[in-house]
């Protein structure tokens, strides 16, 4: 969208589905790449690869939703899961710096320095859940 924040449709699905959240950060193609890079690439069971060798493997959710979905459910848990490695050798300003302009947040700079302090003490990383994952293996 021009002004930059998530169409309202889309936040409403996110509601309708009881997904809730206190802030957000999106990444366009090339800064999730970029992440993925820095976490030292992704393995989506085919061996790990970079950040845009992973994005090639995920396939359309239009032609396969099931496996798209699948796809970008395992990237994100491999994100989450990869997490604690990044905050701890990386430099917040360093990842940010990389991804500024792929990347799209209500955070203010000083909101995300503050998380990633609080987080590398923990040496836990992100907390991730993925109650999906087992929607999908229901799926028809």
């Amino acid at each position: 969208r021009p002004d930059g924040k998530p169409d309202q449709a889309f936040l409403e699905l996110l509601r309708s589905k009881n997904i809730t959240w206190d802030n957000f950060l999106l990444l366009d193609e090339f800064g999730l790449a970029e992440l993925i890079d820095m976490t030292g690439g992704m393995d989506l069971g085919q061996g790990p690869m970079d950040g845009m060798q992973t994005l090639a493997q995920i396939p359309g959710s239009t032609a396969e939703p099931k496996a798209a979905f699948f796809a970008h459910a395992t990237l994100a848990q491999g994100l989450c899961l990869s997490s604690n490695d990044l905050i701890q050798k990386m430099e917040v300003a360093d990842v940010t710096r990389r991804l500024a302009s792929h990347m799209l947040t209500d955070l203010t700079e000083k909101n995300i320095a503050e998380e990633w302090r609080r987080l590398r003490p923990t040496n836990t990383g992100i907390s991730c859940e993925f109650p999906n994952l087992a929607e999908l293996f229901q799926m028809p």
